[in-house]
């Protein structure tokens, strides 16, 4: 349980959600599945996101004072050492050693010898199904065999020799059989299959994680376990926007009328005309939000179309919106009042409330954001479920106020910068990649038009700049890109920058300050000059691929990289050199 450490609720969501391995300072643990959480949370409610993923309703993370039980962690991983008499064991072998020489409580990992606290080892083995085991320490040792004698292992390290052949682990000579072998070869991509292979094992399903395992035939891979490619969460979020931003709706979605009502459709008449006296409100009324509640829109079923209607919702182009709410309030402002080029509008987003919810996992490589929740257990998806039970009708989530900038860009001007021969062959060193990379994955390939770069790179930017000109902390920022990618989808040319915090109130309209036409202007300068040079150039500018697969071009860390919280797209997609230009070879940028 998560209750007497330092955790935030909102970290057991994202980055620390099922799956994940959380180090604490004299632990490790695993956040467990959610059907073990037990049955207290606060439950929230967005009825479109709600439809779109198929569950019942969202949970916040028990906190102390809901849940005794709180949620739940594992060991892991399991094998041990100990910092002075460096014997490595698995914790099982730990505890019982210290119950026969104390024949006491054994609460926190420690040497029975040495009374210190046991130290996890940084060696553990996934595999790309998401399954993750330790270190096979006995197999490694003994080159794929077992002792022959009392096993007795050793964790040593050669302070004269520096990487991995540095590292020795050894079977104790007076007690074992004195076999030993250095971490040298250990992270080869095809080491594990003398081993056995994947072992696919669970460790966040609890006991049952190995006891029950699946039979996995992908390759084991050798990482450590602090490593970035051990766990990424496919935290998916939404805006509420009207008519579900209405308080109303809230109330509803608690009230047992309600949901007989979307249960039985042809006793609905009775159950909204009952519910209507209970809240004291029409009836004509309800029965638009009952319609409105129960529809299926073709149009939702990836997550850019899903996107479209909150698209649609900031353009006040929304059938019964309410621009003024508790959960949602914007105000309109013409581009013409702006001196930036191809801007059409900005709306100030006064309030907002974000769900953000975590409905999967994946190790090695993230989980495709395009896949529709229907799609995302596909055989060839590498997400894994954070519930075993299928009764499970919820997900762990968090919902968050606060404040934005929307900006909406002219389509018929982007499109035809896009036509440029100059622009098509840039982009195509960035989409042969991604090409490339998903043949190795067998998954279709998410080809990117110029303008889904051009847009991500300029929320990036600009919200580098914001946190300049508003004293936000790196991370405070956020964006939303609404940008279709095909011809297929609805047409989209926005970005949303905005900040969001777990307190009630939200932010208090610094950052929509900042939209009027007196100050962004201004930003929006600084930030396409701030662009122009990088402390890394001209390696950077000149760079032909960079970042994770090398998807960025001119993109680094000195000049648009950001927090991966505040980045959808994990940093990747980004190039400068679309916005600014390139000088030397008269490359024309949007901007330039």
């Amino acid at each position: 349980m998560y209750n007497d450490l330092e955790l935030r609720r909102s970290q057991i969501v994202y980055p620390f959600g099922v799956g994940a391995i959380v180090d604490f300072p004299n632990d490790s643990l695993m956040t467990c599945s959610i059907d073990l959480w037990g049955e207290k949370g606060k439950r929230i409610y967005d009825p479109r996101f709600q439809n779109w993923l198929g569950i019942n309703h969202f949970r916040v993370p028990p906190s102390k004072e809901e849940s005794k039980v709180g949620v739940p962690f594992k060991r892991f991983p399991e094998w041990r050492f100990c910092s002075k008499c460096r014997k490595l064991k698995p914790l099982k072998e730990w505890e019982e050693l210290y119950k026969e020489n104390y024949n006491r409580k054994y609460d926190n990992p420690e040497c029975y010898t040495c009374n210190l606290e046991l130290i996890p080892m940084r060696f553990i083995t996934v595999c790309k199904n998401g399954h993750v085991s330790d270190f096979p320490w006995e197999k490694w040792v003994h080159e794929g065999g077992n002792c022959f004698e009392s096993l007795d292992l050793r964790f040593k390290t050669n302070p004269n020799i520096s990487g991995l052949e540095g590292i020795i682990i050894e079977c104790d000579e007076e007690n074992g059989c004195g076999a030993k072998r250095t971490m040298a070869g250990s992270f080869s991509e095809n080491i594990h299959e003398k081993f056995g292979g994947c072992k696919g094992e669970k460790p966040w399903l609890g006991s049952r994680g190995i006891e029950y395992t699946d039979d996995c035939e992908a390759k084991s891979r050798t990482v450590q376990k602090g490593g970035s490619n051990v766990y990424f969460p496919n935290v998916r979020s939404s805006i509420l926007i009207p008519p579900f931003s209405n308080e109303i709706f809230e109330e509803l979605e608690k009230n047992d009328l309600w949901h007989a009502a979307l249960r039985n459709k042809e006793k609905k008449e009775l159950y909204l005309e009952d519910l209507a006296d209970q809240l004291n409100i029409e009836l004509k009324y309800l029965e638009e939000l009952y319609n409105r509640r129960i529809q299926k829109s073709d149009r939702e079923k990836t997550e850019i179309n899903y996107k479209y209607d909150e698209y649609k919702a900031f353009l006040n182009d929304n059938e019964m919106v309410e621009v003024d709410s508790n959960n949602f309030e914007i105000k309109e402002i013409k581009g013409c009042e702006y001196n930036i080029k191809a801007l059409n509008k900005v709306v100030l987003v006064k309030r907002l409330r974000e769900i953000r919810c975590l409905t999967s996992f994946s190790r090695l490589a993230p989980v495709s954001g395009q896949k529709t929740p229907a799609e995302e257990f596909h055989t060839e998806s590498n997400a894994v479920k954070i519930s075993e039970n299928d009764s499970v009708n919820w997900l762990p989530a968090i919902e968050v106020r606060g404040e934005g900038i929307f900006l909406e860009f002219d389509n018929d001007m982007i499109e035809n910068w896009e036509s440029n021969k100059q622009v098509e062959k840039r982009m195509l060193k960035i989409n042969q990649r991604i090409s490339k990379n998903a043949r190795e994955k067998d998954i279709n390939p998410r080809l990117l038009p110029p303008k889904f770069i051009l847009l991500h790179t300029l929320a990036h930017l600009l919200i580098r700049q914001l946190n300049f000109e508003c004293g936000y902390s790196s991370a405070a920022l956020k964006e939303r890109l609404y940008c279709n990618t095909n011809d297929v989808e609805p047409n989209m040319s926005g970005i949303l920058i905005y900040t969001s915090s777990g307190d009630s109130e939200g932010t208090l309209g610094g950052l929509v300050k900042q939209g009027n036409p007196s100050f962004l202007n201004n930003i929006f300068k600084k930030a396409l000059k701030k662009a122009e040079w990088c402390s890394l150039d001209p390696l950077c500018i000149e760079s032909d691929g960079q970042g994770l697969n090398s998807l960025n071009l001119a993109a680094c860390h000195g000049c648009v990289l950001l927090p991966e919280t505040s980045c959808e797209e994990f940093n990747r997609y980004l190039d400068r050199g679309l916005l600014i230009g390139l000088y030397e070879t008269k490359f024309p940028g949007f901007f330039d």
